[in-house]
């Protein structure tokens, strides 16, 4: 956050547990997140986190508002988490091509919340 103050002045940066934001309901339009559902993925109890996770994210979100999720996993791994009891998205999935021979392909999982309040 620090690192961006700078570049960045107009933002306000915060540093939070994703699973418990403390934030009021329907505070955002837009979140994006940049592996951090890849990151939960790896540990312990993914299942359970990441569901707590989304929950979370729908919760601050605004009715109509957009998650973008952009990380590795591809939609064999994903599409499951973002189809939660509870939750109301429409889904879209777009593969972000790699630009290097080699290089592994980013999955960018376009979230609309259509349902006012899931948790």
């Amino acid at each position: 956050a620090d690192r961006n103050k700078d570049k960045r002045p107009e933002l306000t940066w915060l540093e939070m547990d994703a699973t418990a934001m403390g934030l009021s309901e329907s505070s955002f339009d837009v979140i994006v997140d940049k592996s951090v559902l890849d990151t939960f993925a790896c540990g312990d109890n993914a299942a359970s986190v990441i569901g707590t996770y989304l929950a979370e994210v729908h919760r601050v979100l605004r009715p109509k508002g957009v998650f973008l999720c952009i990380g590795y996993g591809a939609p064999p791994s994903r599409l499951e988490y973002f189809k939660q009891k509870g939750l109301g998205w429409q889904v879209r999935n777009v593969l972000i091509p790699v630009k290097l021979p080699g290089a592994n392909p980013h999955h960018a999982y376009i979230c609309r919340k259509i349902q006012a309040n899931g948790r």
